[in-house]
């Protein structure tokens, strides 16, 4: 297979997709899902007044130390006897990728087919590409994908680098809007797949331990790649590695 490289750098997720999926002469179809939009844990009714003052806390966690909110969350309640009960039922949920998914021959993977279903996509919702591939013999495959947390910066574009080739991963890396995303450039099967998930948990919280939770529960992973509700832009691809 020859890769992208160099000539992917610049590329908006929804063309670099269809480029990346021609690249792969096996993969057959790939899956598209909108996860559903979720109500923000402050407007979440089952949360009562005790608990809100955690999620205060935690929000003064993540702003003093730039954690993730619910790393920010789990540390205080874990250091701190409090009723938590709600907060933690809330710390489980997980849209699965299937409730609103579509499957996209090859040949039918083109930039203009994945615009056009970014513009009729509900306000509020994105659209995400599973890592999960079918391969022309109906074997299920998947693109190694990783979700960072640490902030954009000259710095962190050179870190996020050497987390890659630490974990020993070769592919393409995204600007997402307040962070990164990764892409691999070969097809692993699900086992080799967890186990590039473990190792990226190592590197917690540079890569988002959460989101490696979700792709764990998933036995599949999910980059967005259109704009959101809290994201203007589509992710850019910025370097290869």
């Amino acid at each position: 297979m020859s890769h992208l490289n160099a000539a992917a750098i610049g590329l908006e997720a929804p063309r670099f997709v269809a480029l990346l999926v021609k690249r792969f002469p096996n993969i057959k179809a790939i899956t598209l899902f909108r996860p559903p939009s979720s109500l923000p844990i402050q407007e979440d009714p089952a949360i009562d007044g005790s608990e809100r003052a955690l999620i205060e806390r935690a929000l003064a966690i993540r702003s003093d130390l730039a954690l993730p909110f619910w790393d920010s969350l789990l540390l205080y309640v874990s250091t701190h006897s409090a009723k938590s009960q709600h907060l933690l039922k809330r710390a489980t949920l997980h849209n699965p990728q299937h409730l609103d998914a579509l499957q996209i021959h090859r040949d039918d993977c083109t930039e203009s087919r994945l615009l056009k279903i970014i513009e009729a996509l509900p306000s509020g919702r994105m659209l995400a590409i599973s890592s999960r591939m079918q391969t022309k013999q109906n074997v299920s495959l998947h693109l190694p994908m990783l979700d960072f947390h640490c902030p954009i910066s000259p710095e962190n574009d050179a870190l996020v680098k050497s987390v890659m080739t630490e974990i020993g991963l070769e592919g393409y890396i995204a600007r997402s809007g307040r962070s990164y995303h990764f892409y691999g450039n070969t097809l692993v099967d699900e086992e080799s797949l967890i186990t590039i998930l473990g190792k990226a948990l190592l590197f917690s919280p540079i890569v988002d331990r959460a989101w490696i939770a979700h792709q764990l529960l998933e036995r599949a992973c999910g980059l967005r790649i259109s704009p959101g509700k809290d994201y203007q832009n589509c992710p850019v691809i910025v370097s290869v590695v």
